[in-house]
């Protein structure tokens, strides 16, 4: 007999006894009468409090979930929530770094409510997850009396991590924007793991609606104010997918992109806001390159796509650096800052007359590339000599 259908028996002959009527007799009973509140006893003064030693945090993904805590990854349909669960209950009991952090290994369960037992199996494949590793799964329907099923994984089994996909196939909460039901439910499950090494990650999907960030998750706020990790993909317009957290101990993940490979394992590419500056200054530089004269910021803005304020922070980036674009005025009235494209070639493309002052103007100018600090040597024979001499030098010798 398998673990779970050892659990899954208890679990159903624990619910039965809790179906069966009382007999009259029992009705007769007296009721227990309750012992007295020893609430006051309980209470700590201050100066005991603050005398306390400060408790050290253990984590099962460092930094991120800790030991004895409840998280929740949340994401609309096709996100990448269950795939990046699936890998950090898969590297949890392997004791491998998943997101860039440590982990501390042990054993793990995954509980999959909602997918297919063929996909389940197909990705952990995918994953390379092998016999030999520590991770017990349940596929299929919810089980019977789900919640005591439950603690009898976390007595038999005392995983590191339990992850639940997805958190209404579990509890099958009547309704998910009830504040009090909803904080209800989670409660229970997190006092079966509170005084546990383990963790317990739930699943759980975002509304389709116009709600942004952690205002986006399905349900009650009650949601995210009892985790005490909140992770939250979201797959952007765009392409790319990013990761931010929400956390009561710890410090947040500002939003980050999060890069799925070939294997499927979750990868972290930086943060979101570096990234779209990068993005940013490709297209001030490529709009820049286009304008025979300097430009002011207002014209940039107006020029360039996207939004405004990643597009002046990608601007002023550039005109710091310095080797991309150059700046000139002293940003006064009459006297504004103007940015213009640094040619790749200062002095191609002069005709016969113009001097370094009186540049040619061409419809394009290629702009210095970022790794070049300065301008990039001329091609062999324009170094050190007028342009305009090299030039005629070079036709008198092929005439």
């Amino acid at each position: 007999m398998s673990v779970y259908q050892d659990i899954l028996d208890r679990a159903r002959a624990h619910e039965r006894r809790q179906r069966r009527p009382a007999s009259s007799t029992a009705s007769l009973a007296p009721a227990p009468v309750a012992p007295p509140s020893d609430n006051g006893e309980r209470l700590t003064h201050i100066r005991d409090l603050l005398a306390e030693p400060e408790d050290a945090v253990s984590w099962i993904v460092d930094g991120m979930l800790p030991a004895g805590g409840l998280s929740g990854i949340f994401s609309k349909p096709k996100a990448g929530k269950s795939t990046t669960a699936r890998a950090i209950v898969l590297h949890v009991a392997r004791g491998e770094p998943v997101l860039g952090r440590t982990t501390t290994q042990g054993p793990a369960v995954y509980i999959g409510l909602e997918d297919h037992r063929r996909v389940i199996r197909g990705h952990f494949r995918v994953l390379g997850a092998q016999a030999s590793d520590d991770l017990y799964v349940f596929s299929g329907t919810r089980p019977d009396a789900a919640l005591a099923w439950l603690e009898g994984v976390l007595a038999k089994v005392d995983p590191v991590l339990v992850v639940v996909d997805t958190l209404q196939h579990m509890l099958s909460i009547r309704d998910m924007n009830d504040y009090s039901g909803t904080v209800e439910a989670l409660r229970q499950v997190l006092g079966l793991v509170r005084s546990r090494r383990g963790h317990i990650m739930i699943v759980h999907h975002a509304g389709k609606g116009d709600r942004s960030g952690f205002d986006a998750i399905l349900g009650s706020t009650g949601i995210l104010g009892t985790v005490d990790t909140a992770l939250l993909l979201r797959r952007r317009e765009d392409g790319p997918r990013t990761i931010a957290t929400r956390q009561r101990t710890g410090e947040d993940l500002p939003e980050s992109v999060l890069v799925l490979d070939d294997h499927q394992e979750p990868r972290l590419e930086g943060l979101r806001a570096d990234i779209d500056q990068r993005q940013a200054e490709g297209r001030v530089l490529d709009w820049l390159a286009t304008q025979p004269d300097p430009v002011s910021r207002a014209e940039v803005l107006a020029g360039v796509e996207g939004d405004a304020n990643v597009n002046t922070r990608a601007l002023y980036a550039l005109a710091k650096r310095g080797n991309r674009i150059a700046r000139t005025g002293r940003g006064v009235k009459g006297d504004p800052f103007l940015y213009a494209c640094i040619p790749l070639y200062p002095h191609a493309g002069m005709q016969e007359g113009e001097s370094a002052q009186e540049p040619r103007r061409a419809a394009t100018i290629a702009c210095m590339p970022d790794s070049a600090p300065e301008a990039l040597p001329l091609p062999t024979g324009m170094q050190e000599t007028d342009p305009d001499t090299a030039a005629r030098d070079a036709m008198r010798e092929g005439a």
